[in-house]
């Protein structure tokens, strides 16, 4: 801990230098207030005669909190270190909902008065800060990427800020996004198209709509057309396409090409035809990439796409997209 010249225990004597160490100055002063929290609560539950057991459980938990911080700063000696202690930063959220349901419960079902559920209320508040908005059980993030102007075929047009791809004059053209996923953990990126074949009289795009991941190396989607596109790259290339039968222009792609077509399992209805394919214009295509696992699984509106699981991506990776056809639309689609 810095302090400053004639600086006591508190926090006014923090030297805010501009060095590496003083831009963690906020975690520091969260975990001060952690640990003012945790005597305090030691006041009131001496003062209300909790339960000693109870009352272990709010000091350590309280403390846990405190304890996050001073770990990180710790760290900052230490870079090899911050990965693994990044991932595990979650533990004062999880140790909240424990709180809140698990150890609330008792004096809450002993008394059941206002004033235990506002002090147990504005305790959590303190002692673990506001809640992250997350997806329920600390999903995956959500990168907001964007369409890159560099990556991708000469007559693809960029708006909205590069969230909207529209396919050029040329079919078969790629687009790829600007930034790469982030290289540990579990992403999702979901990108829609908004517009497919325009003689389509359903849904239906028309095929040859491959979406997915790329590797840092492929960079030749200026070259990207017609039937010389993602589905006939030897290698680079994960992902799928709208209709998913096998063939040379079709299918799935595991990162060497192929001719591979989807699982029945992965195909559903689509429209009012008899035809069935993966995705069709409007759905919610997700990419799921988990890159500890290295492996990209898909989503349709939400829900799984089953029985399609692409293994053994690499280190870096980027999303991928193919507006086939003369005017079709696909955006990135941005979490709230």
């Amino acid at each position: 801990r810095r302090r400053g010249p004639g600086s006591g225990d508190g926090d006014g004597g923090d030297e805010d230098d501009g060095s590496p160490l003083s831009l963690l100055l906020p975690l520091r002063r969260a975990a001060a207030r952690c640990e003012s929290a945790r005597d305090r609560a030691a006041s009131l539950l001496d003062g209300v005669g909790c339960p000693s057991h109870l009352e272990r459980h709010w000091l350590g938990y309280c403390a846990a909190a405190a304890g996050g911080g001073a770990v990180l700063l710790h760290s900052m000696y230490r870079p090899e270190a911050l990965l693994p202690l990044l991932r595990t930063v979650r533990y004062p959220l999880v140790a909240r909902d424990f709180f809140e349901q698990t150890v609330m419960a008792e004096p809450l079902l002993h008394s059941g008065t206002l004033a235990i559920k506002l002090f147990g209320s504005a305790f959590v508040d303190v002692a673990f800060g506001p809640r992250i908005g997350r997806r329920p059980g600390f999903g995956p993030s959500r990168p907001q990427l964007t369409w890159s102007s560099t990556h991708k075929g000469d007559g693809i047009v960029l708006l909205d800020a590069g969230l909207l791809a529209i396919g050029g004059e040329s079919e078969g053209e790629v687009v790829r996004s600007a930034e790469p996923l982030p290289a540990t953990g579990k992403h999702l990126v979901e990108v829609v198209y908004e517009q497919g074949l325009a003689s389509a009289a359903t849904t239906n795009l028309g095929a040859c709509y491959f979406t997915g991941v790329v590797s840092a190396d492929v960079d030749t989607f200026r070259e990207m057309d017609g039937d010389e596109n993602l589905a006939h790259l030897a290698q680079g290339f994960w992902g799928i396409e709208d209709s998913g039968d096998g063939g040379e222009t079709t299918g799935v792609r595991r990162g060497k090409g192929g001719e591979e077509g989807a699982p029945p399992a992965a195909l559903v209805d689509l429209g009012t035809s008899q035809e069935r394919g993966l995705f069709v214009r409007g759905d919610r295509l997700g990419l799921l990439v988990d890159m500890d696992e290295r492996t990209l699984t898909f989503h349709r509106n939400g829900d799984p796409i089953p029985s399609l699981v692409l293994g053994g991506l690499p280190e870096e990776v980027y999303v991928v997209a193919t507006p086939y056809n003369t005017g079709s639309r696909v955006r990135i689609v941005q979490s709230d």
